[in-house]
Parts: C-alpha cells; structure tokens; sequence
C-alpha cells in the first residue's frame, strides 16, 4: 500500500473512531478494532519513514540494557 493510501485509511479510521466515541454508549469491541487498525497503519507509515526519522529499534523484552 502506498503512503498516500496509507494516511488516506489513517484518516478514515481516526474519522470512524472519533464517532465511535462521540456516541453515548461506546461500542468496545468497534473501538478496540479501530485502535487495532489505526496501530497497524501507524506501524507500515513509520516503515515508510526516510531513513533518518525512524525511531531505533526497541531492546527485546526481558533482556537488560547492553553494557557499554
């Protein structure tokens, strides 16, 4: 998918989720699934970053910080 696409559904989704949550009874399972969706287009846009504005990698989880 393309940048453009992908921000083209990044809007969408914050679109369906801002109304997902101006309803006075939210719809958990609706909003848990466009948190989801929105996590994911997040996760491919930053992929799609130029080199220099990637954020480094996470440490693996349960391992301590390297020695220096």
């Amino acid at each position: 998918m393309s940048v453009d696409q992908l921000f083209g559904k990044y809007r969408r989704l914050k679109k369906d989720l801002s109304a997902a949550y101006s309803q006075p009874q939210w719809n958990a399972a609706l909003v848990d699934r466009l948190v989801e969706e929105i996590g994911t287009v997040e996760h491919e846009l930053a992929l799609h970053a130029p080199i220099g504005l990637r954020s480094p990698p996470l440490p693996e989880e349960g391992r301590g910080a390297e020695a220096p």
